[in-house]
């Protein structure tokens, strides 16, 4: 499971780079919300998590940081 979100990571950043390098804002902005909405998928289905707490808001706000 680990390897399957570190790809999955290496994917988002790939795109988000692919995106930002070719200055398409419509692309990065969709990418971003892609993998927020799949870091909030594995959030409440891996961590049973709830969306909204302050820990998975943080996470949130991190990823978006990231991108």
């Amino acid at each position: 499971m680990l390897y399957l979100l570190i790809v999955g990571l290496a994917v988002w950043l790939s795109g988000c780079a692919y995106a930002g390098y070719r200055n398409r804002f419509g692309l990065f902005v969709l990418v971003t919300l892609t993998g927020m909405s799949m870091n909030t998928v594995w959030m409440v289905l891996g961590l049973e998590a709830r969306p909204f707490s302050p820990p998975a808001m943080m996470a949130h706000f991190l990823a978006f940081l990231h991108a």
